[in-house]
């Protein structure tokens, strides 16, 4: 289902609808798909206060079968005798009847269950429930409003007490905005371990659907994919304007297609960004490699294998789609076929091309050129004559 592996898309993991909160329209669900269609969104939690409708998210399902809706739902717990909000993340895989089934039981033993107002639960059981139905937990935290900075006093320290305790339960903490991200950074991870922090729309009323910030996932669009945020949360999660590690189009493979017995029909399909071909000795790894360069620069592959002096099987129908549309193309790439690499290994120069190819490579980026060029300047004064 995902031919290019985990890629950058837009997620909002919490959303309220027509279920329990402001516009109750008999055209909310409708309004509220295209809203997300509009903004890109391609996973959503559906986090209703104290409810889980059924019938309301399997027809957004049916209505936006593009996107991925997963089941939630927003509580209030008890802790230290405040109002703090926790949602839980179901899969989107679960079975919905029984969810809801459990979820009703799970709510007849909340205090003031007739209340929608004073409704709320002790968060050992929220756990428990949670844990029951392989439920992720996303707490209200930093500035967000019914959150435990919100509602837990700093004379308690920042992260002592209700904060250490939640850190051994939830997942995710859900913050209020971008500036929380840095604080939590400094104040609380070197405390209970890095967590993965979003920020989310907490959207009310579809008619206004306009999420502030726009929170992206490098994952799957799965469950299993979400909980890949949980195991690296600073590498698999963004708030950002932009979509996060952007290239120009023209600097990017798309596909390549081969016309050869030996090779699968459909086409081969790469990751914007770093793309890892994993196979068994005499699989084809490198003629993939080698006939992909070979389409985009002839010459390259021809020195390469002059110094390397072997040679890889050429296939000559070959199709080279980049991203922004052109075939067959032309455009600078370097080549670093293993044989090649294995060559210049062998010389005893204590200074070889694979200098110069991983300098090339590695200076482009202007920070890392500042800081070499920082270093050889302190090495040259520091050396002795």
């Amino acid at each position: 289902m995902f031919e290019r592996g985990s890629e950058w898309r837009r997620w909002d993991l919490h959303l309220h609808t027509a279920s329990s909160y402001d516009y109750k329209g008999e055209d909310s669900n409708e309004i509220l798909a295209e809203k997300l269609k509009e903004n890109n969104i391609a996973a959503v939690a559906i986090t209703d206060h104290f409810v889980i409708d059924k019938d309301r998210i399997q027809n957004l399902r049916s209505l936006a079968p593009e996107i991925v809706f997963f089941p939630g739902v927003e509580l209030r717990t008890d802790k230290g005798d405040t109002n703090i909000h926790v949602i839980l993340i179901f899969s989107d895989k679960i079975n919905l009847t029984v969810l809801v089934e459990d979820f009703n039981v799970f709510k007849r033993s909340a205090k003031n269950n007739d209340d929608n107002e004073k409704i709320y639960w002790d968060y050992n059981q929220i756990v428990k429930f949670a844990q029951d139905h392989d439920a992720l937990i996303s707490v209200h935290a930093g500035r967000k409003s019914n959150g435990v900075d919100d509602k837990i006093s700093n004379a308690l320290s920042h992260n002592q007490a209700v904060k250490e305790e939640y850190a051994s339960t939830i997942s995710i903490f859900e913050m209020g905005q971008p500036r929380d991200l840095k604080e939590y950074r400094q104040h609380v991870f070197p405390d209970i371990g890095v967590k993965p922090m979003i920020i989310c729309s907490d959207n009310h009323d579809a008619r206004n659907y306009n999420p502030t910030y726009k929170l992206w996932i490098k994952a799957d669009v799965t469950f299993n994919g979400l909980k890949q945020i949980v195991y690296e949360p600073e590498e698999r999660v963004r708030i950002s304007e932009s979509i996060p590690d952007y290239k120009p189009n023209y600097y990017i493979i798309d596909s390549i297609a081969f016309e050869d017995d030996d090779f699968q029909k459909h086409p081969i399909k790469f990751s914007k960004n770093l793309t890892c071909v994993i196979g068994g000795k005499s699989t084809g790894k490198s003629i993939l490699l080698h006939n992909l360069a070979r389409a985009i620069d002839k010459e390259q592959v021809k020195q390469k294998e002059e110094v390397s002096k072997t040679s890889t099987k050429n296939v000559n129908e070959i199709t080279v789609l980049w991203a922004d549309g052109k075939i067959d193309e032309s455009r600078k790439i370097v080549y670093i076929p293993q044989t090649y690499l294995n060559r210049l290994s062998d010389e005893r120069e204590s200074t070889t091309e694979i200098d110069t190819i991983i300098e090339n490579v590695v200076l482009i980026d202007d920070e890392i050129r500042k800081s070499h060029e920082k270093m050889l300047k302190c090495i040259k004064e520091n050396k002795k004559v």
